[in-house]
C-alpha cells in the first residue's frame, strides 16, 4: 500500500481510540497493568522501559506505581533528535511537557542494554505483533536496537487482524489487550 493508505488508516485508528470514553480506558488500562506485572519479562526485570499516556492512550501509571512497589526500576523515554533515550525515575527526576506534548523526564540517559523489557504504546497493535504509531519511526528505530523483550499494549478494539506495514516496521514480541493476555508472543 502506498503511503497516503498507511496516513489513512492512522487517521481511521485515531479516531476510533479517541471515541473510547476516559472511564472505560481508566478500567482497560487497569486489567492491562493486572496483566503485565504476570508477564515474564516484566515480572523478573531490574528496569522496565514504559511511557508517559496521552489522554487517549493506555495508561502506565498504575504498572509505574505497582513495579516500584516490586522494588523494580521504571525508565520513561524523551525524544533526542531522532531517536529516544530513556531517563530512570527516581528522586530528582523532573519531568517537561515536551512539544510533543508528552511528559519527558529530564535526567542523564541510561544505556539501552540496561533496559530488561520495553512496553511499547501504539494507536493500535496487529495479531503479528506490528504497531501503528504516529509515524515519525522512533520505535521502529528504537525496537530495531533492543535485544530486551518489548510489549505493546492497547484496548481490544484497536487489535486488529493486519495492519499496513512498510519495510521499516518493527514487531514488538507480546502485545496485551484487556482480553488477551498476551495476545501475540514472538519470543
Amino acid at each position: 500500500m502506498n503511503h497516503e493508505s498507511k496516513t489513512d488508516e492512522r487517521r481511521r485508528l485515531r479516531a476510533r481510540r479517541d471515541l473510547i470514553p476516559t472511564s472505560e480506558l481508566d478500567e482497560i488500562s487497569t486489567l492491562i497493568t493486572d496483566s503485565l506485572v504476570d508477564i515474564e519479562p516484566i515480572a523478573n526485570a531490574n528496569l522496565v522501559a514504559s511511557y508517559a499516556a496521552t489522554s487517549s492512550e493506555v495508561s502506565m501509571a498504575k504498572l509505574h506505581d505497582r513495579l516500584a512497589k516490586n522494588n523494580i526500576a521504571v525508565a520513561l523515554p524523551r525524544v533526542r533528535g531522532d531517536r529516544l533515550e530513556f531517563i530512570r525515575l527516581g528522586e530528582g527526576v523532573s519531568v517537561v511537557r515536551s512539544t510533543f506534548g508528552i511528559d519527558e523526564p529530564q535526567g542523564d540517559p541510561i544505556a539501552l542494554a540496561e533496559i530488561d523489557a520495553i512496553v511499547v504504546p501504539g494507536i493500535a497493535f496487529d495479531h503479528h505483533g506490528y504497531r501503528m504509531g504516529y509515524g515519525g519511526g522512533f520505535y521502529d528505530r528504537l525496537l530495531d536496537k533492543l535485544d530486551a523483550p518489548s510489549i505493546g499494549v492497547c484496548p481490544d478494539a484497536l487489535f486488529v487482524e493486519t495492519l499496513t506495514i512498510e519495510p521499516h516496521d518493527r514487531c514488538v514480541d507480546y502485545v496485551v489487550t484487556e482480553t488477551q493476555r498476551p495476545a501475540v508472543t514472538r519470543r
